[in-house]
């Protein structure tokens, strides 16, 4: 199965820096073709059998995967082609993060205002976007002044903090009944 999934990320990164250097750079951008080796990445990490490391040998991980993640930020600009290659720094050290349990990056990261962040992150993703379009159609502007940018923190904040209490967990915990994986596969089954 892990040669599958390394065959087919290679051929679908291939794919989309391929299309990349065409004319296509906004469609492969919000392309799942393109987007799905990102997730093979930690489906790649998934299926790493789990062996004990050393704390050395974690910590070791833990360091290059951030920075990896780092130099992402560093050279994803606007002006360069992504996802394609450019995409495989941060996935790469995002995999070695989820496998460098016992590091000390990974102790840091399980601090409870930060798991926190992570439970609200799905909601903050939803909420980001239309909130920085709404900001930007009302201002008229691009770039956010101090203050857009600080409406724009509170706004998806709150937005986040309320769709994951009202939305996301009530739906969760109904989904973990036995009986709503009976209604998923009747709703699988007719469809």
């Amino acid at each position: 199965l892990i040669p599958s999934l390394l065959l087919l990320t290679a051929v679908l990164l291939g794919w989309s820096e391929f299309r990349l250097h065409g004319e296509h750079q906004q469609r492969v951008y919000f392309s799942l073709l393109a987007r799905i080796p990102e997730f093979l990445f930690g489906s790649l990490a998934a299926l790493v059998p789990r062996k004990d490391i050393s704390s050395g040998k974690a910590n070791l991980m833990a360091a290059a995967s951030v920075l990896l993640i780092a130099g992402s930020f560093a050279f994803i600009a606007e002006g360069r082609t992504f996802p394609g290659l450019m995409a495989i720094p941060a996935c790469l050290g995002t995999s070695l993060l989820l496998l460098s349990r016992n590091s000390l990056v990974n102790r840091i990261l399980a601090l409870k205002p930060l798991v926190f962040i992570g439970a609200l992150s799905y909601s903050l993703y939803l909420w980001h976007w239309p909130i920085l379009a709404g900001i930007r159609y009302v201002s008229g502007a691009y770039e956010l002044t101090p203050v857009a940018a600080l409406a724009f923190i509170v706004l998806t904040g709150v937005s986040g903090y309320l769709s994951y209490r009202w939305v996301e967990s009530p739906f969760r915990r109904r989904m973990s009944t036995s009986a709503s994986y009976v209604r998923l596969i009747g709703v699988l089954t007719v469809t």
